[in-house]
């Protein structure tokens, strides 16, 4: 399931293979190998996600 989810596209989280997929009004951002799903982050979707993302 971890990789049904859409890439997301700005750089440097496309190249690392980061994924992300909505809940509500939380963007949950995550990476995940054969082991393990890692959560990075969890964003409010109305906020600036690209500097949300850098802090």
């Amino acid at each position: 399931m971890a990789d049904g989810y859409h890439h997301y596209q700005d750089e440097p989280y496309y190249s690392k293979g980061v994924r992300y997929y909505s809940e509500g009004h939380y963007c949950i951002f995550y990476e995940y190998n054969d082991e393990a799903v890692t959560v990075l982050r969890i964003i409010d979707g109305r906020s600036d996600i690209p500097s949300a993302l850098e802090e």
